[in-house]
């Protein structure tokens, strides 16, 4: 069903930096896992009334939207019952966006879709692979460096510092992604969940690792920000 739905947006070749980027501090950061509908509604909600205007504004709008009823027909499957080729088809409708209408208002949030989606394949059993949390990684350097005052470069970052402590284990680049937070968006709930997982991390790295090889609680957003899962997530990833 997927497969089929994809047609009405067309699929265009990924950019360099969906390869997958290593590195740390503003350049390497990577994506959760999860994150609660509510958070993600709101982003949609942002984009479908951004800028754009005439044709071209209507017709990115309107792929977005598209992108997005895929999306969640692949979040009503169970994540067991998913397939690479069903979150490459909803990851090819989101791509379009940002490829052919790279200034659109919803071309930021098309891109956090993508990162997201990747870590989220890329943390499920069976399905994901270690490549996928790269790309993801790569999604949200190239969404901070092509979009730097989006409204979505707050979660951007936040999301950067997970994945890189969590199932990349990259804790210089967590550790400069929650900072990045903490400076850019003091007092917001952004900085508060940065603040807990860089207390989080501290305590991991004072205490040991745990056997599993990673951090031994998941740091969860508050309900305004999103909720995240990226140290549970991270196992069963295959290299």
């Amino acid at each position: 069903m997927l497969l089929a739905a994809v047609c009405a947006v067309a699929a265009v070749p990924a950019h360099a930096a969906e390869s997958g980027r290593a590195g740390t501090g503003g350049a390497g950061f990577g994506a959760a896992a999860s994150r609660t509908s509510g958070s993600r509604a709101a982003r949609e909600a942002r984009a479908g009334t951004a800028n754009g205007a005439g044709e071209a504004g209507s017709a990115s709008e309107a792929a977005f939207r598209a992108a997005a009823g895929l999306r969640a027909q692949l979040e009503a499957t169970p994540a067991g019952g998913r397939s690479r080729a069903e979150y490459a088809a909803v990851l090819d409708g989101f791509r379009a966006v940002y490829h052919r209408w790279p200034t659109a208002g919803k071309a930021p949030a098309a891109v956090e879709a993508v990162a997201e989606l990747l870590a989220e394949e890329g943390a499920t059993p069976g399905v994901g692979r270690r490549h996928d949390l790269e790309a993801a990684r790569g999604e949200y350097a190239f969404l901070l460096a092509q979009y730097p005052k989006s409204p979505e470069v707050a979660e951007a970052l936040l999301n950067q510092g997970e994945l890189c402590g969590g199932p990349l284990q990259d804790k210089a680049c967590a550790r400069t992604s929650f900072a990045a937070v903490r400076r850019r968006f003091p007092g917001s709930s952004y900085a508060e969940q940065a603040e807990m997982d860089l207390r989080d991390g501290r305590r991991s790295a004072a205490g040991g690792r745990s056997a599993a090889g990673g951090r031994s609680a998941a740091g969860g957003r508050s309900a305004a920000g999103g909720e995240r899962g990226l140290a549970a997530a991270g196992r069963g990833v295959a290299a």
